[in-house]
Order: structure tokens, then sequence, then C-alpha cells
């Protein structure tokens, strides 16, 4: 029977998130599915890995120094759209209704801190199923 990590297994992970010590837990938590985990600690270092990189999933912190998640969401809407149905919205922000609004209209799933490490493993192989079983996007001539 394969493990419900699996489809974690040498995926390469970016985690987006300006509390360090935020940052090296969900990093650890992907390294402990054997993914290979990339970590930004600004906006500024996220939008700098989604262009050197190939990755397979985006766990984005939307609230960072300028550029924000929400800003490096857009960088990957104009750059790298593929990537959109594979990123995970990050948020201590479960509570103002700008934030639901906005995360509502993202369409993308979130995990709200504080978080459990299960929760996030599930929100993130789901995603990558999810995305896997997608058609692919058609960019516009």
């Amino acid at each position: 029977m394969a493990r419900s990590s699996d489809c974690l297994v040498g995926a390469a992970v970016l985690v987006a998130d300006d509390f360090p010590a935020l940052t090296s837990l969900v990093a650890e938590v992907f390294r402990a599915c054997r993914a290979r985990v990339f970590t930004a600690s600004s906006g500024q270092e996220a939008m700098m890995t989604l262009q050197l990189e190939h990755l397979d999933l985006v766990v984005l912190d939307l609230h960072m120094p300028p550029p924000d998640g929400w800003q490096v969401l857009q960088f990957i809407r104009q750059v790298c759209p593929d990537l959109l149905a594979r990123t995970i919205l990050l948020t201590a922000d479960a509570y103002r209704q700008e934030t639901l609004l906005r995360i509502r209209s993202a369409a993308l799933p979130v995990v709200y801190k504080p978080f459990e490490v299960a929760t996030l493993q599930r929100v993130a192989r789901e995603t990558l199923s999810r995305a896997r079983h997608a058609p692919p996007l058609t960019r516009p001539a």
C-alpha cells in the first residue's frame, strides 16, 4: 500500500515566510516527506527562487514585508501561471474580513496559523494530487 505522502517524495517545494522559526518548521515538515525544499524569508527571495527553480509546490505566507505574499501571488500569476494551482496560502489572519475575501477570491488552498503538521501535509498532498489531474493551462497567443 502506497503511503499518502508519496507524492511529496522528490517534490521541489518553496516555503516563503518571513518568520524564521516557522520557515524552518515548515521546511522540516517537507524534508521529512523527502521533498527538496527551498526557503525564502522575503517576497523578493521568493520571486527570485520562482524564476530560478522548477518548483512543484509553493507554500506562501501572505503577510510579509513588501513585496508581500499577495504581490508574490500576482507574480506567480504573471510569470509561472502553471504553478498557481500548486500554491498554498499560509496566514495567521483568519479574522479580518478583507483578508478572508481576498483568500476566497484567490480560490487557492489556505492553511491558517497556528496549524497542525498533519493538516499542512494533507493540504500539500491534496494540492499536488489535484494539480496532477487538472488539464494544463494554455497561455494566450
